[in-house]
């Protein structure tokens, strides 16, 4: 029994033992693969994961908590904790082991530069510029809330080490190995977000189905299939490109329909897939109501946050949880500045 469980493990790829059968690929953004090394080198004691999940949890908790720092004592830190700090979909995000709540840190620096805007050290300009660097390297959709921060600094901190850091965040965002994402495959998919009479649905599965429809090769999946094939994922790519411009061009009402709803729908909460159409709408109405008073009450920071952090994924894809954690940043603080004002201004009884 021993043995055999030795041979199996002399079968695993690894680069000590069977390196020739190691798979090199580029789908997913190194910036991940970066983080999970920097956590095995300090948390030796963990796995990869776990390391990642404590870091992603370290970090939430010490932004948080430079965030109610700068708030009043009262409803502004109870209401932020509530809507963000301690939502069980921010815990659930915080938690998943996976990148996904990458793309929260950019927001919450965003919030922290403008609330301390006259108290910044220039000093840690350089760091937070390296920090966004990883982070658009593990996300790049982060990019314009990242150049968001780096023009605050530019605005608040009139120092030649404001600059220097703009150019060094440049500098490693040339240097950010690029992947082979497909991104027509997310337009194809996100054009069924909604019901609609052209059989789209929100899957991957749709777009596989698809591929396999129009050229009879099925899409396999698994390590060493032909998913990681560089031509048939360029093959691929171009396939659902023009079918998707050509779903554009003859639905153009319903792709603006989807951008509408994609954009109404995230400034307030998360889309959930294989709902009822009615609670889209429900969910988009109440959506506008937020944005409304936003626009009542001015908040400029949290509109162009909620733009920058949801602009480049609603407009192709809806605003599911892992991929608008960024915005909901901004949908917390919004909803605090709203509700802050009107308890202020409630009479107690």
């Amino acid at each position: 029994k021993q043995k055999t469980i030795e041979q199996k493990w002399t079968n695993v790829a690894t680069p000590t033992s069977n390196p020739e059968k190691l798979i090199t690929y580029s789908t997913h953004d190194e910036g991940w693969m970066w983080v999970i090394w920097f956590t095995r080198k300090v948390f030796p004691f963990l796995g990869d994961l776990q390391g990642a999940v404590l870091l992603a949890i370290l970090l939430h908790l010490s932004l948080s908590i430079i965030i109610l720092s700068s708030l009043n004592e009262g409803w502004p830190r109870y209401l932020f904790t509530f809507f963000f700090i301690c939502n069980p979909l921010t815990l659930h995000l915080v938690t998943f082991p996976y990148y996904y709540y990458w793309q929260a840190f950019p927001s919450l620096l965003a919030i922290i530069f403008w609330q301390y805007r006259q108290k910044i050290h220039v000093g840690y300009l350089p760091g937070l510029a390296l920090f966004l660097a990883l982070c658009v390297a593990v996300r790049p959709n982060v990019i314009f809330i990242c150049l968001l921060v780096l023009g605050l600094s530019l605005y608040f901190i009139r120092h030649w080490i404001s600059y220097a850091s703009l150019v060094l965040f440049m500098v490693c965002f040339c240097f950010v190995p690029k992947t082979n994402k497909m991104m027509w495959h997310t337009v194809y998919t996100g054009l069924g977000a909604y019901p609609n009479n052209s059989g789209l649905y929100l899957s991957d599965e749709s777009s596989y189905g698809y591929y396999k429809e129009k050229t009879g090769t099925s899409i396999e999946m698994s390590f060493g299939q032909n998913y990681y094939n560089p031509e048939l994922r360029h093959d691929y790519n171009e396939l659902l490109k023009k079918a998707s411009v050509d779903y554009i061009k003859s639905n153009p009402l319903t792709a603006l329909k989807n951008i509408f709803l994609n954009l109404s729908i995230g400034v307030l909460s998360p889309y959930k897939p294989g709902s009822s159409s009615w609670v889209y709408y429900l969910q988009a109405s109440l959506g506008l109501v937020f944005f409304a008073a936003l626009l009542r009450l001015r908040q400029w920071p949290v509109l162009i946050g909620l733009g920058l952090s949801l602009g480049c994924i609603a407009i192709i894809y809806p605003p599911i949880a892992a991929y608008a954690v960024g915005g909901l940043v901004f949908t917390a603080w919004g909803l605090m500045q709203i509700l802050s004002q009107v308890l202020v201004r409630t009479p107690k009884i």
